[in-house]
């Protein structure tokens, strides 16, 4: 048989299991005793940061022993500074393109080599890199949309080319293209925007924390048009 005193007033709390998150949220289970008959609820949870507010209702069961236990669980904030970043990566494709064509003299009126001109020859050079997205789970406390974090484009080999630059070199008389020569005409790096994918807010009691996923989204890189005078 077990005898129960109360030093203080019912219901009692029994036990405490506590976590803290790597977002700053402080996250608490208890149990609590009171005599059968008794119909107080516990409004708050005693923990190691103090006392934490009861969130949501507590759950009742009754014992055989003359004794009812309360379930009660509870969020805090253990430190408001903390920024929780999940980093991981999706693989993806970048395309890189550039067109040309000719500009010719209307065979039609010899005399007049420079007008009126036609277009002809027409071509569109592509190339597709095999790449890999870096992207970013982050989680914080409150409602407050984070700052965009910078992420990464990597190659198969880990090699970062967010921001390496990108040549072409066209000769328009053979009609050849080669992308990445150290001759270039124009010189780009990797188009991309950074986007929100995933956006919730939380809210634990009178406690909010929100949870916001950042990725990238490519572009072509699109070396332009180039036109030459036949």
């Amino acid at each position: 048989m077990n005898v129960y005193k109360s030093t203080g007033t019912w219901p009692i709390q029994q036990s405490l299991t506590e976590q803290k998150q790597k977002s700053g949220l402080f996250t608490c289970s208890a149990e609590f005793l009171r005599p059968v008959g008794n119909t107080s609820l516990p409004a708050a949870i005693e923990t190691s940061i103090g006392n934490v507010d009861v969130w949501p209702d507590p759950t009742v069961s009754v014992g055989t022993d003359g004794f009812e236990r309360i379930n009660a669980t509870g969020y805090g904030v253990w430190d408001s500074s903390l920024v929780e970043e999940v980093k991981s990566f999706t693989p993806g494709i970048i395309e890189l393109k550039a067109q040309s064509y000719y500009l010719r003299a209307n065979p039609n009126d010899p005399s007049v080599p420079a007008q009126p001109l036609q277009k002809s020859d027409e071509k569109t050079y592509t190339e597709k890199l095999d790449v890999v997205f870096e992207t970013s789970f982050i989680r914080k406390l409150g409602d407050l949309i984070p700052a965009a974090p910078t992420l990464r484009i990597l190659g198969y080999n880990n090699t970062d080319i967010t921001n390496k630059i990108y040549n072409v070199y066209i000769d328009l008389a053979p009609n050849l293209q080669n992308f990445e020569y150290a001759q270039g005409i124009v010189q780009n790096v990797l188009p991309r925007r950074t986007i929100i994918s995933h956006l919730k807010v939380n809210t634990y009691g009178t406690i909010k924390e929100i949870e916001t996923s950042f990725e990238i989204v490519p572009a072509v890189l699109d070396f332009g048009t180039w036109i030459r005078l036949a």
